[in-house]
């Protein structure tokens, strides 16, 4: 049967009832509860077999129009994400694409570990292969990348009651970009990195205050912590990506640097910023070939050198050799 005039129908009564009353969420999830049954009992729609044409627009409509009022909040609701697995692989991912734009564009707040659990479960089309991913996914490389670079912005939009939390958010959505495949983690990686770098000097404030006598509680999660989520970060970006993982590897090894200037024991980050230089040089010598490549390459490691101070005389002197042989 012609489901379309139906869904007319309930796309029309959900938007009476969000103008009637806009903060509603548990009256909109009835509708969209109703819609399901709809689709389930009499038009058999279910299982693999997914809507399409006019319904499928309907179903869309359906679910866009909450999202535009109650944002992160349809999150929450039961039939949401029922909803969405009755449509394919490219409407779900519009609906995903929508979800990211409300979020970055009018700067909502991700605040818990479960929040970023729902969200990122909701746009799973865009962070990597499901079952019904078309083959040419990906082939488009210009909308592929747009794509990307908005999911990409989420990692901005992190920002917990202290650091311990926002650590763990980060962690969570590391996880979810770790099963993007090679070619979202070019687009996906570069800004987990910075989230997690923003951490560093919140930590140190915090052990700071707490050194002069404040009450407040000490952070779990080190900045030592910090730094090895940012090693294995980099680590998996640098065979996809060798050009923008040597330029991390400098960024982590200068925040160590500044770091172990601050530090009540000097030298303590010394081997950690070494470690960093070290990788960006078998970065360099390893994955980088191309000759005007190399000469970029070269002139922005000479200039994280220079500007370190914490290297003990050896190895800074092993660094540098390195860079100029």
């Amino acid at each position: 049967p012609d489901v379309g005039p139906c869904l007319e129908i309930q796309a029309a009564f959900m938007q009476f009832t969000i103008s009637l009353y806009p903060g509603k969420v548990h009256y909109v999830d009835l509708i969209l509860g109703s819609t399901t049954e709809i689709l389930r009992k009499h038009c058999g729609i279910g299982g693999t077999e997914k809507l399409s044409g006019s319904g499928a627009d309907k179903v869309v409509d359906l679910l866009s129009c909450p999202l535009k009022t109650l944002s992160l909040s349809v999150l929450e609701m039961e039939h949401y994400p029922a909803l969405l697995n009755y449509l394919d692989f490219h409407t779900r991912k519009k609906v995903a694409i929508s979800m990211v734009k409300i979020v970055t564009e009018d700067n909502h707040t991700l605040a818990t570990v479960e929040a970023v659990n729902q969200l990122f479960r909701f746009i799973e089309p865009l962070l990597r292969d499901v079952p019904d991913t078309p083959p040419t996914e990906g082939h488009d490389k210009e909308l592929f990348a747009f794509e990307q670079q908005q999911v990409a912005k989420l990692a901005h939009q992190l920002r917990g009651e202290d650091t311990d939390m926002e650590f763990q958010m980060i962690t969570a959505m590391r996880g979810f970009f770790g099963q993007g495949g090679l070619q979202r983690l070019v687009f996906t990686l570069p800004p987990t990195f910075y989230a997690a770098l923003s951490l560093v000097p919140k930590i140190r404030a915090a052990e700071q205050r707490r050194a002069e006598g404040d009450e407040g509680p000490m952070p779990t999660v080190t900045i030592k912590k910090v730094f090895q989520f940012l090693h294995k970060t980099v680590t998996a970006l640098q065979s996809v990506a060798p050009e923008a993982a040597l330029q991390l590897w400098l960024v982590a090894a200068t925040s160590a640097d500044q770091i172990d200037r601050s530090s009540p024991n000097p030298g303590a980050f010394e081997p950690i910023c070494y470690e960093f230089l070290t990788q960006a040089l078998v970065t360099f010598e390893e994955e980088i070939t191309e000759t005007f490549k190399q000469y970029g390459c070269i002139f922005n490691m000479a200039g994280t050198v220079a500007q370190i101070s914490c290297l003990e005389e050896e190895n800074f002197d092993m660094v540098s050799q390195k860079i100029t042989q």
